[in-house]
């Protein structure tokens, strides 16, 4: 006779449906609420922020002025503007940015950066646990390079938050707009799209007439980013559309990086 008394067989009964039902329905419920939830969000930023109902559109006035210029290099890049009155005195030069004055009152800020800097490529590189349950809806064509990814969420747009909520994009939606409302400043009401040889990229600018406009360049090429500011004076000096064309239109890297890369 065994020490041990003999057990009784347990009664095993199967779990209730609903448990199963709650473990196959779980997820999907899960999945559904966050991006409901997003979708939610995303139109929260656009009745905050009108700006990101704006899509980039063909920048039509292609005109290049035919002043006379004078040739820069700052940064890495060999560029033209179409003036020949710069304030040498004034000058500035601020870690990666180089600020330009001419007699007239106008103003140019320079900058630059290296691949992979800006907001899509370096998040999705280097960001932290939130920065990536942002990105994780978004496709890797998008977080390919810079510049897709702020096309991307330059195009982005709330009209599709019902939609997307349904789809399981919201996250992807919030993502962009929230990137979105980021890129366009506030006092910017316009965005276009540009192409140059060596380049990709958009142009913000105020539609609204104002004593001193701004008008923001950003560029992508293959190996960094540039961006410009044009300030107008304020003595009434405007900058003309042919004359912003003039200099984006001759970027490109300096010659003495290329040779020093070997290229």
């Amino acid at each position: 006779m065994s020490f041990w008394p003999r057990l009784a067989p347990r009664n095993r009964s199967k779990p209730p449906r609903w448990v199963w039902l709650l473990l196959l329905l779980g997820p999907v419920a899960h999945f559904y609420f966050w991006s409901i939830h997003d979708a939610l969000s995303a139109r929260d930023i656009a009745r905050k922020d009108p700006a990101v109902w704006k899509i980039p559109i063909e920048l039509s006035d292609r005109a290049v002025s035919s002043s006379p210029g004078t040739q820069l290099s700052y940064l890495g890049y060999d560029f033209e503007v179409p003036w020949t009155d710069m304030d040498a005195q004034r000058m500035r030069r601020r870690r990666d940015m180089q600020i330009m004055v001419f007699h007239s009152g106008k103003l140019i800020l320079f900058r630059t950066s290296p691949p992979g800097k800006s907001v899509g490529t370096f998040a999705a590189k280097n960001c932290s646990d939130r920065w990536r349950n942002l990105l994780v809806g978004l496709s890797p064509e998008v977080l390919s390079s810079d510049y897709a990814f702020t096309r991307a969420a330059l195009e982005a747009t709330p009209a599709h938050t019902d939609r997307d909520a349904i789809t399981g994009r919201g996250m992807r939606l919030f993502t962009l707009l929230l990137m979105k409302s980021v890129l366009i400043l506030p006092d910017e009401d316009e965005v276009f799209s540009l192409k140059t040889d060596n380049f990709e990229g958009f142009e913000f600018r105020s539609a609204d007439a104002r004593p001193r406009n701004r008008f923001r360049v950003v560029l992508f090429g293959k190996r960094g980013e540039v961006e410009f500011d044009f300030v107008e004076s304020r003595r009434g000096n405007k900058i003309t559309q042919a004359e912003i064309n003039h200099v984006i239109q001759s970027v490109r890297r300096s010659s003495a990086d290329l040779t020093a890369a070997g290229q």
